[in-house]
């Protein structure tokens, strides 16, 4: 049988990766590359990249535990640094998927994310309004472009954003309660101190504790204003 079937190449992949052991991942990737050098397949090098993601996240949680142990400035710096690494990994294997499927509009989700947290905010909202067209990532793409305007500084066109998407009904928990709280945010940093509060307010009575407690002391901070 031909060992560069794809399907015996992965079923081997899957075998090398099962114990996340870093040797046997680095052979899978190897292996993946060597075929995708050979025959231009492109999963072969989805697949490579997505195992060393993988990875680096595992690398990047191991980090973030340890420093949470210890409590050392090392520990902190060293998770940073992961931290960073990861992002940049990440934003590459994106931009270049986008290039290769630039209609892929999940992508372009995965790619305006990778932007947002890498600061690139120009970016960013360009390729999060693309991925608005995607119903999988429709309300996750709305709340970050809304985040990269106000990192920005534009908090009115946050708001704009927000107040969109606030009471689409239907939406998971979760994603309802960040929509409030970046509202609120958004409101209190353009001005809107009514506004702001009333949105505190209905976050609140949603999740007291939201963010351990943020959301409601910084309610606290504008009544005492």
């Amino acid at each position: 049988e031909n060992p560069d079937v794809p399907q015996k190449i992965y079923a081997l992949v899957d075998i090398l990766t099962r114990r996340e052991s870093k040797e046997s991942e680095g052979e899978a990737i190897a292996l993946l590359l060597k075929a995708y050098e050979k025959s231009r397949n492109y999963s072969f090098k989805m697949r490579a990249d997505q195992i060393r993601l993988g990875q680096l996240s595992r690398q990047t949680r191991e980090l973030f535990e340890q420093a949470r142990r210890s409590g050392s400035d090392e520990d902190q710096q060293q998770y940073r640094l992961a931290k960073m690494e990861q992002s940049q990994v990440e934003l590459e294997i994106y931009r270049e998927r986008v290039q290769k499927y630039p209609t892929d509009l999940g992508l372009r989700y995965r790619l305006g994310r990778s932007l947002f947290f890498a600061r690139e905010f120009d970016e960013a909202i360009p390729a999060l309004q693309a991925a608005q067209g995607d119903p999988r990532h429709r309300y996750q793409a709305r709340l970050l472009m809304s985040r990269a305007f106000f990192e920005k500084g534009a908090f009115a066109q946050a708001v704009d954003v927000l107040k969109e998407i606030c009471d689409v009904p239907d939406l998971p928990e979760e994603i309802t309660k960040d929509i409030c709280y970046w509202l609120a945010r958004s409101l209190e940093a353009d001005g809107q101190m009514d506004e702001a509060r009333a949105a505190y307010s209905k976050l609140l009575r949603q999740d007291y504790n939201y963010a351990d407690g943020e959301a409601r002391r910084r309610l606290d901070a504008l009544k005492s204003n």
